[in-house]
């Protein structure tokens, strides 16, 4: 998270010194004058002395405001990067997977009685034109967008709110990671030569899609676009936490995906 640089607080307040002690200096020479008691001195003396104090309390407001100001142009900045790079590429590909995948089982056939879930159940196994459609669809719509999913957490992981990755996008690169090892098994006379065609075994992933991912994807997207408007709207002060991380908590953190699911 970009902070305030503690390099340039110094030459700012040596600069407000110097000018300190070159009024000061003209402040001791008039209270020099006023020793006569002279009404008119005096009151001088005393304007001049009200308007210093005003213009050091001025420079200095207005310099932890700029401070401040320029903290917040930067973490908006820094915010529209987490947006456009990762947070909103993740979120619009988490949504695309999702229909991809509800299309893919939804044609899936299935015995008449079948309650199943699990497109490669082995109670009732698809069929070998249903596995044909299913590597088809994993090599050509969803392993590519897995890679692009992947590929935008690792390439991006400077822009994760509050600097750890979460599991759940760890658990995906694994996944994506551990279908590349299925798929270079896969053979075009599979369906003739290989006796375990069609189980899961053969065309699915060592590493399960995380399940929490989807749900981790859109609390963090959200997190992000409240938190950029947040700072739009208000006046942060020049130090401070403005990383918002209460969605990992609550939806990101769910431990390592290892058990064999259908994608």
């Amino acid at each position: 998270m970009p902070l305030s640089n503690p390099n340039d607080l110094p030459a700012s307040i040596q600069e407000l010194t110097n000018k300190v002690d070159a009024l000061t200096a003209q402040v001791t020479q008039l209270e020099q004058t006023t020793r006569t008691n002279d009404p008119f001195f005096r009151a001088i003396a005393i304007g001049f002395l009200v308007g210093f104090f005003v213009a050091i309390g001025t420079a200095i407001i207005g310099y932890f405001f700029n401070v401040a100001d320029d903290r917040r142009q930067r973490e908006i900045a820094f915010a529209e990067q987490q947006i456009e790079k990762l947070y909103g590429p993740l979120f619009a590909l988490s949504k695309a997977t999702f229909k991809a995948k509800e299309h893919l089982f939804s044609h899936r056939k299935r015995k008449p009685d079948s309650t199943s879930k699990d497109f490669f159940d082995p109670k009732d196994p698809p069929s070998e034109e249903d596995v044909e459609k299913w590597r088809i669809w994993i090599k050509t719509i969803l392993q590519p967008m897995n890679v692009m999913m992947e590929e935008a957490i690792i390439k991006n992981a400077q822009l994760l709110e509050g600097g750890d990755i979460y599991t759940p996008f760890a658990d995906l690169i694994l996944h994506a990671e551990s279908y590349k090892a299925t798929m270079a098994k896969w053979k075009d006379t599979d369906a003739k030569a290989n006796p375990h065609f069609r189980e899961g075994t053969e065309n699915t992933a060592v590493i399960g899609f995380p399940e929490k991912f989807d749900e981790c994807v859109e609390n963090a997207f959200n997190a992000m676009r409240e938190k950029r408007e947040r700072l739009k709207n208000s006046l942060i002060p020049p130090f401070g936490t403005i990383e918002d991380t209460s969605f990992v908590a609550a939806h990101c953190v769910v431990g390592w995906s290892v058990k064999l699911v259908e994608d």
